[in-house]
């Protein structure tokens, strides 16, 4: 510590000590004003002992001194990683190990809990002791473990407050849907679910043109500061293609679940989805031949081939049972699924097979069931997936996909649908010019 911050540090502590003793004077004696007077003289004289500037100059440097910043440092978990091992390898002694579960196991953090690749930062102290521990949970929540080795440990749950407000979007076709959205910010997930609610009425690489009209109102989530957490339900939506249009709304029905319904108030779980990826780039169009690129010969093509790279999920299109799962030819790893006893998907080249789809298992529209791959007969990672009615190969991409049976939930309130529709016919755009983005109207705080 310098001369001039120790000068400073030994005023300010004689100017305390002495103006605590006058203060104490000053009460004791207050119908003596001789003594008042003199001790507000000798305080005077106490505090001119060093320049201003310098005394200010003293407490900026011991400032520094005496509150250093927190250094973090980050531990990436790999995988065979747990907490003993981790607690090991940062420096933590074992002994304190069983305080630090303990203190997690409070705000009910198991140990158990640890992903392969996320970051947890840690901080010492100039023992080296792991005084501060910071793990994030399911965003935007994290925990923060502070103590030491000899006192223990105590866990802090974080939880920030998130508002989800509705996000209004309405825009014209320029050259393709995803073009057009993503122009005005929406996030990719959203245009996907969006194109879920209308795939089975439009294919949207082939009938959406230039000029076609969308509106989408979702909910978007966000910090008290305003840094974007996400995006959640798609609350309605409508879609004009060639002066037709469609809608979809998000409503409430009479067993209490949230179901989406078109405009004539059918619900849209019933029907099939017409990707069985999310909306993933397709490679090759349905025909009945093509030029094989493995065999370098021409065969029969009796599906559609989806690109996408290896790993990503794919989903069964509508409820149904699993009639097979394994290996296949030349289709390599494959699922074929009945839906009801006239239509039937397949599912070719997958990398994975989720280990709950079997022979005989029933899955549910839009449920994950596997993973995109090169198995079998492929050149390259990709979906092949094939349609069949009555056994019959038909082109998924250009049939009128069926409904199937109704189930509960299956028509929407009259009187929720009009308002739902209306509200969609305000929000619509104009003319083929007309692009908005509403401000956001608050919708719930969480």
């Amino acid at each position: 510590m310098s001369s001039t911050v120790k000068t400073a540090l030994w005023g300010l502590i004689i100017a305390s000590v002495v103006g605590q003793v006058l203060l104490w004077t000053a009460t004791s004696f207050d119908n003596d004003p001789a003594i008042a007077n003199a001790a507000a003289s000798t305080v005077e004289v106490s505090t001119v002992a060093e320049p201003h500037s310098a005394t200010e100059s003293a407490m900026a440097q011991m400032s520094q001194v005496i509150i250093p910043s927190l250094a973090l440092t980050e531990y990436t978990v790999r995988s065979g990683d747990t907490l003993s091992t981790i607690w090991k390898k940062i420096g933590g002694p074992s002994e304190s190990l069983q305080n630090l579960i303990k203190a997690l196991g409070a705000v009910g953090i198991t140990a158990k809990s640890l992903q392969v690749g996320e970051t947890l930062k840690y901080a010492k102290n100039s023992d080296g002791d792991i005084i501060e521990l910071h793990k994030t949970l399911k965003k935007p929540d994290s925990v923060t473990v502070k103590g030491n080795s000899s006192d223990g440990y105590s866990a802090i749950l974080n939880t920030p407050k998130v508002i989800t407000t509705e996000k209004p979007v309405t825009g014209t076709i320029t050259r393709s849907l995803s073009e057009s959205a993503t122009a005005l910010n929406v996030p990719y997930e959203v245009i996907d679910a969006y194109v879920d609610l209308f795939s089975s009425r439009v294919e949207f690489r082939r009938d959406m043109q230039p000029g076609d009209e969308f509106t989408i109102i979702y909910e978007e989530k966000r910090l008290e500061d305003g840094d974007f957490m996400g995006v959640g339900d798609i609350k309605l939506a409508s879609l004009k293609v060639s002066g037709d249009m469609m809608a979809a709304v998000r409503l409430q029905s009479a067993d209490g679940q949230w179901r989406y319904y078109d405009e004539l108030g059918e619900n849209l779980a019933q029907t099939f989805l017409r990707y069985p990826l999310s909306f993933s780039r397709i490679s090759s169009v349905f025909s009945t031949s093509r030029f094989h690129p493995v065999l370098k010969r021409r065969r029969p093509h009796n599906g559609v081939d989806f690109a996408a790279p290896t790993g990503t999920p794919v989903r069964t299109v509508a409820d149904g049972v699993v009639t097979f799962s394994g290996w296949s030819g030349g289709g390599g790893k494959t699922i074929k699924i009945n839906h009801g006893s006239r239509y039937a998907t397949a599912y070719l080249h997958l990398s994975q097979i989720n280990t709950n789809v079997r022979k005989g298992t029933k899955v549910k529209r839009g449920q994950l069931i596997g993973k995109v791959g090169a198995t079998g007969l492929a050149s390259g990672p990709h979906l092949h997936f094939g349609f069949y009615d009555r056994g019959r190969y038909v082109d998924p991409l250009a049939i009128k996909l069926p409904r199937m049976d109704e189930g509960p939930g299956s028509k929407a309130s009259k009187e929720a649908l009009a308002s739902a529709l209306l509200k969609l016919e305000q929000l619509s755009p104009k003319s083929s010019a007309t692009v908005s983005n509403a401000d956001a109207a608050t919708l719930s705080n969480g």
